[in-house]
């Protein structure tokens, strides 16, 4: 992650970021320093719409359509950093990460149809992003964001695994298996995305290698591991909250108006077959 590339006079932007990633700077457009790891972030973009577009048009809470905002956030957060490698995008693409994940906690720990938590959760999670946030625009360290951010999606995906288990006991075999492909999904894509980040910070130079050397112009971009990133964390994030809101109905005894379906062979979605209800 810290391949850093002198700035100069003839990059559109001066790099003031403290992390510069595998894609060579300026190497496919003069105005966009990592071309393909901004391209990529279209996908947070698209899914988070189309996310949004669902939560409104079938009557879901308010917290699923902040939920996917948070998502279309990172992406254009991430698509800004990575077109200009500068400080401030760098922190407009890693907050929202933080602030993200605590929009997720609050929607799994307040599942219960009559909220549990009052102003307690809310506030402790404020907190958390706030103590979070001066201390990494103090120090700058990208280590403690990742580690934090690690921390809160083990904490999202520990609590959503307790739901589903201990707290969903009546489900249906044909929905609790239903879920468990959306869990498996998520999970896959986004380990997967994990992974690749990992490739392109080890084996940067043999990826560099391989992309200006070996392999032919056409097939190189696909060795934009970062890229990959971005893929396999946005749709394993989409999978995640369709798996969150098929949750919350069954947690509140609304399943019967809901059904999942999918688009294309390949997008959840869950839409409403009966009358719409009253959220709690």
């Amino acid at each position: 992650m810290h391949y850093f590339e002198p700035s100069t006079v003839n990059h559109y932007w001066k790099r003031s970021s403290t992390l510069d990633w595998c894609e060579q700077n300026y190497h496919t457009s003069q105005f966009i320093a990592e071309f393909y790891n901004s391209l990529t972030n279209i996908c947070y973009i698209l899914l988070a719409i189309y996310g949004m577009y669902n939560v409104r048009k079938h009557h879901f809470e308010s917290r699923f359509f902040i939920a996917y905002m948070s998502i279309l956030i990172i992406g254009l957060g991430s698509f800004c950093f990575h077109t200009t490698l500068v400080w401030e995008m760098q922190l407009a693409d890693e907050l929202p990460m933080i602030y993200a994940t605590c929009v997720f906690l609050y929607i799994l720990f307040e599942s219960s149809k009559h909220n549990q938590y009052g102003y307690v959760l809310p506030v402790l999670l404020f907190l958390d992003a706030l103590l979070i946030t001066v201390y990494y625009v103090h120090s700058k360290n990208p280590v403690f964001h990742q580690v934090m951010n690690g921390i809160n999606t083990v904490a999202i995906a520990l609590r959503g695994m307790y739901l589903f288990y201990f707290k969903l006991p009546y489900l249906t075999s044909g929905v609790r298996e239903k879920m468990a492909y959306l869990v498996r999904m998520g999970c896959f894509l986004y380990l997967m995305g994990f992974v690749a980040w990992n490739m392109d910070n080890v084996f940067c130079e043999q990826l560099r290698w391989l992309r200006e050397e070996t392999v032919p112009s056409v097939v190189s971009p696909l060795l934009q591991f970062h890229g990959w990133w971005h893929l396999g964390t946005a749709s394993g994030s989409y999978y995640f909250t369709v798996f969150c809101q098929m949750l919350r109905v069954n947690m509140i005894q609304q399943e019967e108006e809901y059904e999942l379906i999918w688009k294309w062979k390949v997008l959840p979605v869950l839409v409403m077959t009966g009358k719409s209800s009253k959220w709690a």
